[in-house]
């Protein structure tokens, strides 16, 4: 790779690189609003030419920044450098991605480089939602991947390198998240999120089936804290059979793995407060629900 230089913040300099690319790839990159305000840019120039841009929005809190990738065809590397020093520049605690239209490259890439990555649509519900209700745990959207950040994280070894018996467990769990939780070797807790994540993975799911898991899940959690969700939405970006697709999934994926053992440990969830809780959602008599 030639050895390049890098131009930050100029936003003019950065819409005109934007201009000049093929208009499929920047609809595959933008949402369908057309906003774009970058809090950081970064772009990369080889040869006296920008050749590709990394770009991030910096969370209010500024625990987490979500970042994005352009470049010209084949120059894919330059983006990921560009990343890199982007990620030099702005210090947080997760990096976040979203895609609209995933290929195996842009998974590829926001695998090893992100902390989490989301549907596009997913993450705009989801602001929309937390603009209206506020920062809340549950308004959070499910990542369509597992990041290698993630299984760090948690302590879990390379999926690909798991046993037969230990992908029966996380999928088990997956299948029942209500009844209980799973235990890392190293003794961390993974969260229903995360829990979901890895399901995708194990299960093989198809991206656009993650992306419709996503929303419905999220509109369904949103719902049911008492939140009011616009049906109109629901019926533009949900597939109705996501979850059914996303069960089946689950459901052959641990047929074929149902083995006895596994690394992990299951963590009864309390019935009494499993019960409390459904209880308050079926009277949306959560706390969000009162504000």
């Amino acid at each position: 790779m030639p050895e390049l230089s890098f131009i930050l913040d100029d936003l003019t300099a950065a819409t005109e690189f934007v201009r000049s690319l093929n208009r499929k790839i920047v609809r595959q990159r933008f949402s369908a609003s057309g906003t774009w305000n970058p809090d950081r840019v970064v772009l990369a120039v080889s040869s006296g030419q920008i050749v590709a841009m990394a770009d991030c929005v910096i969370s209010d809190d500024g625990r987490a920044a979500n970042g994005s990738l352009l470049a010209h065809p084949n120059s894919g590397a330059y983006a990921v450098t560009a990343l890199l020093h982007l990620k030099q520049l702005v210090s947080v605690e997760c990096w976040q991605s979203t895609l609209r239209v995933p290929t195996p490259a842009t998974i590829s890439i926001s695998r090893r480089y992100f902390d989490e990555t989301f549907d596009q649509a997913a993450w705009e519900i989801s602001n929309e939602l937390m603009r209206l209700h506020g920062p809340q745990h549950h308004l959070q959207p499910v990542p369509i991947v597992a990041s290698a950040s993630l299984l760090r994280t948690y302590a879990i070894p390379p999926l690909h390198r798991l046993d037969a018996a230990s992908r029966s467990q996380l999928l088990a769990a997956a299948a029942n998240p209500a009844v209980a939780a799973i235990r890392t070797p190293a003794g961390h807790v993974l969260d229903s999120r995360g829990l979901m994540a890895v399901a995708f993975e194990l299960s093989n799911l198809p991206m656009q089936a993650r992306q419709h898991v996503s929303r419905l899940m999220l509109l369904g959690t949103a719902a049911a804290h008492g939140h009011t969700c616009d049906m109109r939405l629901f019926q533009k970006l949900v597939r109705p059979d996501a979850m059914a697709t996303f069960a089946e999934g689950v459901r052959l994926a641990h047929a074929s793995d149902n083995q006895v053992g596994g690394i992990f440990t299951f963590e009864p969830r309390q019935r009494d407060l499993v019960a409390s809780f459904l209880e308050k959602v079926a009277t949306k008599s959560l706390p969000s629900a009162l504000t």
